[in-house]
């Protein structure tokens, strides 16, 4: 299946389900489309740079992106279709990854100012693990 997007593709998820599939793209919109009939179901737009990283939460209830606009976003999936977005937290840099752990209670992001953060599910600042060098938080992030 083919799913079109008007700007170049950064950054994909698959729902925990498979039933939908979320592309972030150069433009700064999410499009979020049903696998099964590959119809877009909703276009996401909050983010004003390139979306580097998306992940579903475990319950697929909730879409985490992150931007070079220096923010990571947290969306309510059940309502995605109005856009409706809360900003996790900003950063000081380009966010580059983002990961949720299994149980949806932690979110983890990496950015361009060389560290990995930790965040409660509500948003708050727990840990920065610093020490990498250049652009180490690029990478695919996983989490326990």
């Amino acid at each position: 299946m083919v799913f079109p997007i008007d700007s170049a593709g950064t950054s994909v998820a698959i729902s925990p389900d498979a039933r939908f599939v979320a592309v972030g793209s150069e433009d700064g919109v999410m499009r979020i489309w049903d696998v099964a009939t590959g119809t877009l179901v909703s276009r996401l737009k909050g983010h004003g740079e390139r979306v580097c990283s998306l992940a579903f939460t475990p319950d697929g209830k909730g879409l985490l992106s992150c931007s070079e606009d220096e923010t990571l976003k947290y969306w309510e999936f059940s309502v995605a279709l109005s856009d409706t977005h809360q900003t996790v937290m900003s950063h000081s840099n380009t966010v580059n990854s983002v990961a949720i752990s299994h149980d949806g209670q932690w979110i983890v992001s990496g950015s361009d100012h060389c560290g990995v953060q930790f965040w409660d599910r509500h948003g708050r600042s727990h840990l920065m693990l610093q020490g990498h060098h250049g652009y180490g938080t690029r990478l695919s992030l996983q989490v326990f």
